[in-house]
């Protein structure tokens, strides 16, 4: 009954996800009981969704995804890489722990946004000297 649930949500996202997705709400999209039937896993004769319609049958004029290993220009092929140095920092080396090399792959991107996020404020901060306090905690006079 899981491939049931899963087939039907490969098929709402197959028309779905070429759209705009500020117009898009699952929420509001999919039927509701579907979604609790799913959740709970319930099998498909649940008398909660036996008046669930179907989504219907792939599309043809949607064309595949074509996936590659490689990037499809120099820059982003140097965002990668520098991901991949970093990405491995979230591994936990314990017993137990796997590797996961999409979370490492992901870690990493994140990392390298949190740092052009820095310096993007960085570089929008006022450049002031060192700030002085004058007497009773007020600051001193300010160059300019």
């Amino acid at each position: 009954h899981q491939c049931f649930y899963q087939r039907e949500l490969c098929l709402y996202l197959h028309r779905t996800l070429d759209k705009d997705q500020m117009g898009c709400n699952a929420d509001y999209e999919l039927d509701p009981y579907f979604k609790e039937a799913y959740c709970k896993r319930h099998p498909t004769t649940h008398p909660r969704i036996c008046n669930y319609v179907t989504q219907g049958s792939m599309s043809s004029k949607i064309p595949d995804v074509v996936l590659s290993d490689t990037a499809p220009n120099a820059s982003i092929a140097k965002i990668v890489e520098l991901s991949r140095r970093f990405g491995p920092l979230i591994q936990l080396n314990t017993k137990g722990f796997l590797s996961n090399l999409r979370q490492h792959r992901m870690c990493g991107l994140s990392i390298l946004n949190m740092a052009q996020q820095a310096k993007a404020f960085w570089h929008q901060a006022p450049k002031k000297g060192p700030q002085k306090k004058g007497k009773g905690g007020d600051l001193g006079p300010q160059p300019e």
